[in-house]
């Protein structure tokens, strides 16, 4: 396994939105497909789910660009395996960059499993390049709510919700005009529990000087939090 992972990607038109920028869900996409390219999960009994991404923007790029993506691990925390990555466009000019958490749990029982209880044949460094880790986001109240139900085209290959559309679900709670007057530039999002088929989101949010702060909930359950600063 290498330190510093390296992959290219092209953005194709169903990568961008309706103003040709790569969607903030693509772009998780594109973060969690480097790095299991980087490390391959061999055991069948296990299984690599997020917990949390944090993502900062320095530009979107657009349809038909080519991106530079570096990927590399670092040494684990007590319950999670960080994740680093650096998205570089054809200019050499950094794009985006995140930080995210990684945890192992049991395929069957969806048990977690702590990093210092199993033996996994990980190369780790710090560069010097890493955001922090990300934090929680606090449970909130808010006045204005909406609902999703979690269909089977949002599913993953592990039977819940594919974590990376919650963004899609973020972002449609701003209208046209505030996505063609203003561009994401960083974002938090929080996995809590699994979104499982069929079952209905209900989504707190509000929307202060260009952040948006959400909760959804499943009853009294949190299944995701996230915070988008737009600007």
């Amino acid at each position: 396994m290498e330190k510093i992972f390296e992959e290219t990607y092209k953005i194709r038109q169903f990568h961008v939105d309706a103003f040709g920028r790569l969607k903030p869900s693509a772009l998780l996409g594109l973060v969690q497909d480097v790095a299991t390219s980087h490390y391959d999960l061999v055991n069948p009994d296990l299984v690599w789910v997020v917990s949390r991404h944090h993502v900062e923007i320095t530009r979107l790029p657009q349809a038909e660009e080519t991106v530079r993506m570096e990927t590399w691990a670092l040494p684990p925390t007590r319950a999670a395996f960080p994740r680093a990555t650096v998205a570089y466009g054809g200019d050499g000019g950094e794009l985006f960059r995140s930080i995210s958490l990684w945890v192992l749990i049991r395929r069957d029982s969806r048990a977690l499993v702590l990093p210092g209880k199993v033996d996994l044949p990980m190369v780790t460094t710090i560069r010097g390049l890493e955001l922090p880790n990300p934090t929680s986001l606090a449970p909130r109240q808010f006045d204005r709510h909406t609902s999703r139900r979690i269909r089977y085209s949002l599913l993953d290959v592990n039977g819940h919700m594919n974590n990376a559309r919650y963004l899609d679900w973020v972002e449609d709670l701003l209208p046209l005009d505030f996505h063609r007057e203003k561009t994401l530039r960083e974002f938090t999002v929080c996995y809590l529990s699994e979104g499982r088929p069929e079952e209905e989101v209900d989504i707190g949010y509000s929307v202060e000087n260009g952040t948006v702060r959400v909760d959804g909930r499943c009853g009294q359950e949190r299944v995701f939090s996230a915070q988008a600063i737009y600007e």
